[in-house]
């Protein structure tokens, strides 16, 4: 049963399968903007993460930076000051397993 669910529905293509992928082709058609997402921007499961208004809210990231600017990062003393520090960011959705949001484990059944 668990097989027949999970199992690929694609027809044997060695074409598609040896041809680039449509970020690739960009990439070679002279389109360099990285970040950019060509296709499946509306999948529920899509997460384009945290805002430069939500980074630059968060004390915690705020003083990463700081850090890095003035060549601290990675110093024992970057490392305190990043530990004494309170984060002002929610976790993204994504930093959490299925059963942590509430969601049941449905294939298992």
């Amino acid at each position: 049963l668990l097989r027949e669910t999970v199992a690929p529905n694609v027809t044997n293509d060695p074409n598609r399968a040896l041809s680039l992928t449509v970020a690739a082709q960009a990439y070679l058609d002279g389109d360099r903007e990285t970040g950019v997402r060509k296709f499946a921007v509306q999948d529920k499961n899509f997460y384009s993460g945290y805002t430069m208004d939500n980074l630059m809210s968060d004390t915690r990231a705020r003083l990463g930076m700081a850090l890095h600017a003035a060549g601290m990062d990675g110093t024992k003393a970057a490392r305190e000051a990043m530990m004494t520090v309170k984060g002002t960011l929610m976790p993204r959705k994504d930093m959490f397993t299925s059963a942590q949001l509430g969601h049941g484990a449905t294939l298992l059944a």
